[in-house]
């Protein structure tokens, strides 16, 4: 059987069909294909030497041309990059030159990518995650104890004169809604709503005022607990001691933003006890009953400390002994015939100026046949070294009692009632009243006038 050899467009074997063929079986009824085809479909394909589908004629002429997804990508990475890429010029994305004589493959990888719009939900992510490393950076501020300006406090009630006034010293009075009925007479404190004191605060005052901080010293535990209740942010401060109040400086200072003002502050008032201390390092110490508060017109309940107390630590700074530094209590009333065995050769009366309290604790300042009467009542005790060679001091001041920034005067006026000479025949009679220096304003403070505590 001869082989039949197969020609262009004719049947000459079993396995061989014509194009007719191939359609009639594509559309298995024969004919043509019923399917649509796209327009363009019967067009012929571009040859080599035709532009590229969008794009410039091939630079050579010659060679495989650049289909339309290709050349649309090209153009896209061209005009991203600001530059374009023909006859000649540079595009400046990636380096590659195309021009008359170059190879028009690109020679960047990146350029070889597909160039597509941000996703939108990579987007979403993107800020999710902005949002994210915000919160974590305001933990981080927090934990470190930078605050925002936004969440310091805007409203505080002060139920301690000693924090009233270290918060007016670092310039946040004006911040202040509330203060205690022991803070005295400097006007803007007075201006303030009073609520109470730390023992016995009007709560109802208190909410009315809706303050976003409540400052007491001491536990008041019961305090807490009603601040707690009412959702009032509360802090309790520490005063006991002359350290302790350098600690509350700093403290108050970061609840309010203003730790460079309470550093001035705190620099400044240890400057002040260090020039005391060394004023009285070499003197010898003298035996001294500092007597914080007594009954009127009896020597019987009078109230003393021990050296824990900031007022032992402020008398021994002055070159004096205090002659129950040892006792178990920090504040005691000691027996008449403890006094005796005691034997101080000095005895400091402190009567702070009631003057600008408000409540039942007001009361006028001491007049001169009042402060006599005191030292007078102390020849129950004729064989006490101190009444003996009238010794009995008496200093008045609205500042004496309060831990804050005028202890270096406090200390100051101390030593002049316990260094005095002791007087002639004919001096002074029964006894010597002195008045604490007046203060004069320390060097870090300046703005609007202290609010001088009372604890």
């Amino acid at each position: 059987m001869a082989r039949s050899t197969p020609t262009l467009g004719k049947t000459t074997g079993r396995g061989a069909a014509t194009p007719g063929a191939r359609t009639r079986r594509a559309g298995r009824g024969g004919g043509r294909d019923p399917r649509p085809r796209p327009p363009g479909a019967n067009e012929p394909r571009p040859s080599p030497s035709r532009r590229t589908a969008g794009g410039p004629p091939h630079p050579l002429g010659a060679g495989r041309p650049l289909s339309r997804a290709t050349a649309r990508k090209r153009q896209e990475a061209t005009a991203r990059c600001g530059a374009t890429a023909q006859n000649g010029v540079t595009a400046r994305c990636g380096a590659q030159r195309v021009g008359r004589g170059s190879s028009p493959r690109p020679t960047n990888l990146l350029e070889r990518l597909p160039l597509r719009p941000r996703p939108r939900w990579l987007a979403l992510r993107s800020t999710r995650g902005e949002r994210l490393l915000g919160l974590l950076s305001l933990t981080l501020l927090v934990t470190l104890g930078v605050a925002p300006a936004a969440a310091l406090p805007q409203r505080i009630v002060s139920l301690a004169p000693s924090a009233t006034e270290i918060l007016f010293a670092l310039g946040a009075g004006e911040r202040v809604v509330g203060v205690s009925d022991y803070c005295p007479s400097p006007p803007a404190p007075l201006a303030l709503k009073r609520v109470g004191g730390a023992l016995n605060a009007n709560f109802e005052r208190i909410v009315a005022l809706a303050p976003d901080l409540l400052l007491t010293v001491g536990a008041a535990t019961r305090l807490g607990q009603e601040a707690a209740a009412a959702g009032i942010p509360f802090r309790s401060l520490t005063m006991e001691s002359v350290a302790d109040v350098g600690r509350t400086i700093g403290e108050l200072g970061r609840l309010v933003g203003a730790e460079e003002r309470a550093t001035a502050l705190a620099v400044n008032l240890d400057g002040q006890l260090a020039a005391v201390r060394q004023r009285w390092a070499t003197a010898a110490p003298v035996s001294t009953l500092l007597v914080l508060a007594r009954p009127a017109g009896r020597l019987p309940g009078l109230m003393t400390c021990n050296q824990t107390s900031f007022l032992a630590e402020l008398l021994t700074l002055a070159g004096g002994r205090n002659c129950f530094a040892d006792a178990a209590s920090r504040y005691l009333t000691p027996g008449l015939e403890q006094v005796v065995v005691a034997a101080p050769a000095v005895i400091v009366e402190l009567v702070p100026d009631a003057s600008g309290w408000t409540g039942n604790d007001h009361r006028p300042p001491l007049t001169p046949r009042e402060r006599r009467q005191r030292i007078a009542e102390w020849q129950l005790l004729a064989t006490v070294p101190a009444v003996r060679d009238q010794r009995v001091e008496v200093i008045t001041g609205r500042d004496l009692l309060v831990p804050s920034l005028h202890l270096a005067e406090t200390a100051a006026a101390l030593a002049t009632a316990i260094h005095r000479p002791v007087p002639g025949a004919g001096e002074r009679g029964a006894g010597a009243v002195r008045r604490a220096p007046p203060r004069p304003p320390p060097a870090a403070l300046d703005g609007p006038p202290r609010a001088p505590p009372v604890r």
